[in-house]
């Protein structure tokens, strides 16, 4: 069906989580009981959506080639869409990311009393960092500093989600964007590693050390987003007591040893990424017990 293939271009999965990203993170930074518009909050969501749409069909377009190689299943090398219209689809997901982010900013800034342009400030450097990684200085190519932006880009979504409503400096949302992005830096290298061999025009860290090292690099990585987690509930950022609330994302980050040590690549890149998933999941339950 077609609606399927457009999901699968536009990596409706992964839209879907960033989507989902600004809720918890917003709520989890400054609770249920705000006085900030719910309908707001969802179009800022909506927005970050449609971005990552049109982000995952421009790469899919610059992509083509080397994904005859690493993803000849993909709709535009299949065919079942065409390259025209998915040139047209870029532009109007990215123009109604726009309309929809500015109306659920104002919609949110009028109910906290707070200017939007900081908001929008967040979102230029989230499109400037999408546009810079995929066309110019174009450091997808760039192995390793392609997959640092991408990292940024992902906890660029938290501290959007509560930039817009005033709360640009809590300590929640920064250390959900610190444990999110160390976690998809670890998970974009196990990619290269999964994409090595089709991946020709592209200077990965997988091709410049080797797959085994980079695995390396990806675990100490994953390791790193554990102790930050840690961190936070140690300090008191998050209630010491509802840890237990981690655990299933926990456990799914230790487990991952395993995955890399047999070279399960693809396993692993998509463990890692319901990891992320609960570990979102898991911060907002802690938040909302604490409130309980």
């Amino acid at each position: 069906m077609v609606w399927r293939d457009w999901w699968r271009l536009c990596r409706g999965g992964n839209a879907s989580v960033g989507f989902a990203a600004v809720l918890i993170t917003t709520y989890a930074s400054i609770g249920l009981d705000s006085d900030v518009d719910f309908l707001g909050v969802i179009l800022v969501g909506l927005g970050v959506s449609l971005f990552m749409s049109g982000g995952n069909v421009l790469n899919d377009l610059i992509d083509l080639d080397s994904d005859v190689v690493n993803h000849p299943d993909r709709p535009l090398v299949t065919g079942v869409v065409t390259t025209s219209s998915a040139r047209v689809a870029v532009r109007l997901l990215f123009l109604f990311s726009f309309i929809v982010t500015l109306i659920g900013l104002q919609l949110r800034v009028n109910h906290v009393g707070q200017s939007a342009w900081l908001g929008m400030v967040t979102y230029v450097l989230a499109l400037f960092g999408q546009f810079s990684y995929e066309v110019g200085p174009c450091y997808k190519r760039r192995g390793l500093q392609g997959n640092i932006v991408i990292a940024l880009l992902l906890g660029m979504v938290m501290i959007h989600a509560v930039t817009a409503v005033g709360q640009a400096g809590h300590a929640r949302a920064w250390f959900m964007a610190g444990v999110a992005m160390v976690s998809n830096l670890g998970r974009e290298i196990i990619k290269d590693c999964e994409d090595l061999s089709g991946d020709v025009q592209r200077l990965t860290l997988p091709s410049q050390i080797g797959r085994e090292s980079s695995r390396l690099i990806a675990y100490l990585l994953i390791l790193t987003s554990i102790v930050l987690t840690l961190v936070a509930f140690g300090v008191g950022v998050f209630p010491q007591w509802a840890l237990f609330v981690m655990l299933p994302s926990l456990f799914l980050l230790f487990s991952l040893k395993a995955l890399l040590a047999h070279e399960a690549d693809h396993r692993a890149q998509r463990r890692l990424r319901s990891a992320i998933v609960l570990g979102l999941l898991g911060f907002l339950a802690a938040a909302l017990l604490e409130s309980a």
